[in-house]
This record gives C-alpha cells, structure tokens and sequence, in this order.
C-alpha cells in the first residue's frame, strides 16, 4: 500500500501548498489523518476544513458527522 499512499499525500501536498501561498487564506495545519486533525482543532478554531474523504483509521465521511468545528467543509476525494 505506500504506493496507494503517496498518491493519497499528494493532493494534500498540492492543496497544502496552494492555501499557504494565497495572500487571503492562512494554513494552519496539514493533517495526515483525522485523528491529527482531531488534536489540531481541539486547540486552534478554523473556518475552512478541506477534507479528504479518503483518510487513513477514520474515514473522512465519519469525520465530517462529528461537529468539531463550525467551520465550512470543503470535501474532495485524493483517488482516482
């Protein structure tokens, strides 16, 4: 599977990189599952969550059910 994985990082990377260099948006975290996300808004509050459906142990669609945030989702799937 770390082939199936690094397709799945590369979306992340891409939209990673795109957030942190657009002069209105501000990247506050790139997470490599939902369980570090989980970590990442139980201290920071955010108002755009970009989701891969996609994730590794929690998948993004059970992620998205539970209200962490009242931030806006953005939801994409990194496969093909």
């Amino acid at each position: 599977m770390p082939g199936n994985r690094r397709r799945t990082n590369l979306p992340r990377v891409i939209l990673g990189k795109y957030i942190g260099e657009h002069p209105l948006l501000e990247l506050a975290a790139v997470c490599a599952d939902a369980l570090e996300a989980q970590q990442v808004l139980a201290k920071q509050t955010v108002q755009v969550i970009f989701l891969d459906i996609n994730l590794p142990r929690i998948s993004g669609t059970s992620f998205f059910k539970k209200p962490f945030s009242s931030a806006l989702y953005c939801i994409y799937n990194s496969l093909p």
